[in-house]
């Protein structure tokens, strides 16, 4: 009972998390899926989710036929033996088939295909529950997978958000997405956040991405909007400001830059604050997330999360980040609660758009790590993983309950720009690339502060703390250490 009651209260938190964000998004902009309340579906399409084994053939009308290919869901039973269930699907095409097929699994919801027959038009997905395969059943019957561009799609009463389907990125198109110089940039502003709320941090920002000295963010093809950068932050543990982030509009600036116009949100990393090292102490692993079936998350950087989420949402609504893509950064600390952000904002509707997290900590389970893989591919986004040397912040806290995520860009050296890119594990683990060739034993964590990235190749140090947080001067050289608040 006591075990049941502290779920109940960590899913109740989650829930509040995902309302609140959710409240603050509009319409999810066009490419994106939305999961249909029974509420948005037709009488037919309800029966199925009151009761899987029921029989449904519903096809939408006539008219969005040109521009999509449509599913038809005969049925959804178990298996003769087992405990696995299946959802039968026959498709209108073969074309149709494979498509849905990269939906379902990249979705998380449901595996590849055990079975094929009728010239491919009829596969069964396997599930692990009913549950599963409710869900997997609303998208096919609510859904429509796209075979033109969103603008070309055309809608219907009982639609209200395409299911658009894109290829699910390989190794190889990740190394090419990779962008030392949006990585440039974003690390310029992931330092930037440890001015915490001085005042001159808005003009730092367009000072560093969108001045005439802002060379990372001219040869990334972006610029941030003048005027349109918001600081948020929330007191923790009792100490004032102890959780810092900030958002900036942000516009596509060149034809062959890796981002669309938008909001880039970056978090800030962890300080001399009581605050900040009691929540990294946190760390054990437990559920919360919206919509995250099997996914464990560290308590103390949720906790961190739920504490400033109300200053961004207030900082999503000012800046209309409802519209376009919105992009993730972050310095250790800060990259942990930026992934927690990428996750929660795509299940309240926005078009997240990857991000890169500069020397992240492990911030949950296999599971979590799977499952915003396949978020970010269904997207065709990616979140990289920027480490350095012999840092060990990327790989801990240890054990088993927590793995790294997605793809790890790692630079052995502050004097060279050559870089090794690896991709983890299905388990969540780096293998014997990048962070994970170096013995245990040699482990250095000061070189978390490092990287040739960073503005002076470091996160933690300013020469001119007063200038660049106060004055608006964007970044300079090292020098002062950023601790806490200055007066």
């Amino acid at each position: 009972r006591a075990g049941s009651t502290g779920r109940a209260k960590r899913n109740g938190r989650a829930g509040r998390v995902h309302r609140a964000l959710r409240g603050a998004a509009a319409a999810p902009p066009d490419g994106m899926t939305e999961v249909l309340s029974d509420e948005d579906l037709p009488e037919s399409s309800r029966r199925l989710l009151s009761d899987p084994e029921d029989a449904l053939d519903w096809r939408p009308p006539r008219s969005s036929a040109a521009a999509t290919q449509w599913v038809s869901c005969r049925d959804s039973r178990r298996q003769a033996f087992g405990e696995r269930w299946h959802l039968r699907v026959v498709c209108s095409s073969a074309a149709a088939l494979a498509a849905l097929a990269c939906v379902l699994s990249a979705s998380g919801v449901l595996e590849l295909p055990c079975s094929r027959r009728r010239q491919e038009r009829e596969a069964h997905f396997q599930a692990a529950s009913a549950g599963e395969v409710q869900q997997a059943s609303l998208q096919v019957v609510a859904g429509t997978v796209a075979t033109a561009p969103p603008s070309k799609v055309p809608r219907n009463p009982f639609e209200k958000q395409v299911l658009l389907v894109q290829e699910r990125p390989t190794f190889e198109k990740a190394q090419k997405a990779y962008d030392r110089h949006v990585a440039s940039a974003f690390a310029a502003l992931s330092k930037l956040t440890y001015c915490g709320s001085s005042p001159g941090v808005p003009a730092s920002t367009f000072e560093i991405c969108g001045g005439a000295n802002a060379a990372s963010c001219r040869q990334a093809g972006i610029s941030v909007e003048p005027g349109l950068v918001r600081q948020f932050a929330a007191p923790d543990k009792t100490v004032p400001n102890a959780i810092v982030g900030m958002a900036a509009r942000i516009k596509r600036t060149s034809d062959h830059s890796a981002l669309r116009s938008g909001c880039v949100v970056a978090f800030r990393g962890t300080i001399d604050n009581f605050a900040n090292m009691y929540r990294e102490h946190e760390a054990q692993a437990l559920a919360g997330l919206s919509s995250c079936s099997g996914c464990l998350v560290h308590e103390g950087y949720l906790k961190a999360f739920i504490v400033i989420e109300p200053g961004l949402v207030q900082a999503l609504q000012e800046l209309s980040c409802s519209t376009g893509k919105i992009y993730v950064t972050g310095h250790g600390f800060g990259a942990a609660l930026s992934t927690i952000a990428a996750w929660e904002l795509v299940q309240a509707g926005y078009d997240v758009g990857g991000g890169y997290l500069f020397s992240p900590p492990r911030v949950g389970n296999a599971g979590l790590s799977k499952a915003i893989y396949r978020s970010m591919a269904l997207r065709g986004s990616y979140l990289f993983q920027v480490t350095f040397g012999r840092d060990s912040g990327p790989l801990l806290p240890p054990g088993t309950d927590f793995a790294s995520l997605g793809y790890q860009v790692h630079y052995p050296s502050l004097h060279s720009g050559n870089y090794r890119m690896c991709q983890t594990s299905s388990a969540g683990e780096l293998g014997k690339c990048g962070l994970g060739r170096v013995p245990v034993a040699m482990w250095e964590p000061k070189d978390g502060c490092k990287s040739p990235l960073a503005p002076s190749g470091d996160f933690c140090n300013f020469t001119h703390f007063a200038s660049e947080c106060y004055g608006g001067m964007g970044s300079r050289a090292n020098g002062t250490r950023a601790t806490s608040e200055r007066p």
